[in-house]
């Protein structure tokens, strides 16, 4: 009797199905793992930026938040600090805006885009208290 050597159409089926069952489970776990990065990453930016605002507002006389923004605006873009993140990347996935500014107060926030833009956490926020907020409680 001839010994015949390969596979059979059946062990064929059930290697690709198998492999197509793990990556039915990699792949969102994967995706997942990404945007969570990308959001930590953004929340790092976020409290850098805080920070940037406390030194800000430590060298003006009077001290105040206002004109941080583009063009010493109260609102929009940073001046004094990045406008995206993440800092050091050429894909970024958020914006960082001035909310709110006044003589004493600021909201800062990290608006997600791009790839990030349907991201469960959407736009996250700090405050000049540190007040951490988002869309999702769980994203803090």
């Amino acid at each position: 009797m001839r010994h015949l050597k390969g596979f059979t159409l059946v062990e064929l089926l059930i290697t690709v199905a198998i492999v197509g069952i793990m990556a039915s489970i990699a792949i969102p776990m994967y995706s997942e793992q990404i945007s969570k990065t990308n959001r930590k990453d953004a929340q790092g930016a976020l409290l850098e930026f805080q920070n940037a605002m406390e030194r800000f507002y430590a060298e003006q006389s009077p001290y105040t938040y206002r004109g941080a923004g583009t063009n010493g605006d109260d609102t929009g873009s940073p001046e004094i600090f990045a406008t995206e993140s993440p800092l050091h990347a050429t894909n970024k996935t958020y914006d960082l805006v001035i909310t709110a500014a006044n003589a004493s107060t600021y909201t800062l926030s990290v608006v997600p885009k791009n790839a990030q833009s349907d991201d469960r956490c959407g736009t996250m926020t700090v405050d000049n208290t540190g007040q951490k907020t988002s869309d999702d409680t769980n994203c803090w």
